[in-house]
């Protein structure tokens, strides 16, 4: 799972844990234990993000993502009378 995938389920289960019934002390731990690994994975996240570790396949210029504008018809020249 992508992380603000993981992080949009923890805060799922954030919202949820008071209505589960779960005893005042397992609501208390759970809830700070998922707010840590939800602080944890934002942290982590941005912290790549400012390293540029998501940019490591365009930099290294590893990527083969390529664009190549097709060629104008005929129809579409004649359409275009501003």
């Amino acid at each position: 799972m992508s992380k603000p995938g993981l992080i949009a389920t923890l805060g799922i289960l954030i919202a949820l844990i008071p209505f589960l019934g779960f005893p005042q002390s397992w609501d208390v731990f759970l809830l700070v234990a998922f707010g840590l690994l939800v602080s944890g994975l934002a942290f982590w996240t941005g912290r790549e993000i400012k390293l540029g570790a998501h940019c490591d396949v365009i930099q290294n210029g590893s990527s083969e993502d390529t664009y190549v504008q097709s060629p104008q018809t005929r129809n579409e020249s004649a359409e275009k009378t501003f």
